[in-house]
């Protein structure tokens, strides 16, 4: 381990100490483990050198929060890591849902800390827009628009086009859709009618009967932005990681996009036992 690395991995460990993943003062609280912290720091660092290199203002980050293969999912949560935030280099913009309620909340955090929420892997995917892309959403940002296109109101599978609910790549993808058009009201109403314009292709996840039924004691997943004939048309429509990419990619709005594992993370893995 570099000298760089334990320095910060003893800072991150006197730093977090017990504390959780979570996000809200009413959640279990798990400490970390110290394979995790060294997990994040390498993941972080790693991320923050990578991001350093491609000389971008601003670009789109993935992660795999949760084990979603059986439905063909990898990268599960995304955010915005801004070069020049005001709480210091590389920090990460993104929504985060409170302890599987139906809440959520905006947040900053350094790349370690993105890699703090004790993700299944610790692996990133990077999408970095085109460079006009990239000085609209600085532009976009200093107006203040990620705050104003939050909505508390919290679904994992929200309706991609409707505003009853939001989940954090929907809310990514609407702070893409004002970026397009700069002109454009900071609104989601906006956003979302910009985003039928570039005929956005959401993803689409079948529910089974008992999962539907499961989302009535679910607090952090909701089906009432979703039409019963969704079902019949092959899924429930949600934003994902996957579906953003495509998006950016399918419109010429990607400059780069590379996928970035935590090679110290898999060696520590094979030589810890639990």
């Amino acid at each position: 381990m570099s000298r760089t690395i334990a320095a910060a991995l003893l800072a991150a460990v006197l730093l977090i100490g017990a504390s959780s993943p979570t996000r809200a003062a009413d959640c279990e609280v798990v400490p970390h483990t110290l394979d995790e912290v060294q997990h994040a720091v390498h993941a972080g660092s790693a991320l923050r050198e990578a991001l350093d290199a491609t000389a971008a203002e601003v670009a789109f980050v993935g992660r795999i929060g949760s084990d979603q293969s059986k439905r063909g999912i990898l990268y599960t949560h995304a955010g915005l890591a801004w070069r020049d935030h005001p709480e210091g280099r590389w920090h990460f913009i993104h929504l985060l849902n409170h302890c599987g309620s139906d809440a959520s909340e905006l947040f900053d955090d350094g790349p370690v800390d993105f890699f703090l929420e004790r993700p299944f892997r610790y692996e990133a995917l990077v999408v970095v827009p085109t460079p006009e892309l990239r000085r609209a959403l600085v532009r976009r940002l200093r107006e203040g628009a990620s705050r104003r296109l939050h909505e508390p109101r919290y679904s994992a599978i929200a309706h991609p086009l409707k505003t009853r609910f939001q989940n954090s790549n929907q809310w990514l993808l609407e702070l893409v859709a004002v970026a397009l058009e700069p002109e454009a009201p900071l609104t989601r109403d906006a956003a979302q009618r910009i985003l039928r314009r570039w005929q956005f292709e959401p993803e689409r996840v079948r529910l089974g009967f008992f999962e539907r039924v499961g989302t009535h004691r679910m607090g952090n997943v909701s089906l009432k932005d979703h039409s019963r004939g969704e079902l019949r048309r092959g899924g429930f429509v949600y934003v994902s990681v996957k579906s953003l990419r495509r998006f950016l990619e399918d419109n010429g709005l990607a400059e780069q996009v590379f996928e970035l594992p935590c090679e110290p993370c898999r060696q520590t893995s094979l030589t810890t036992t639990r």
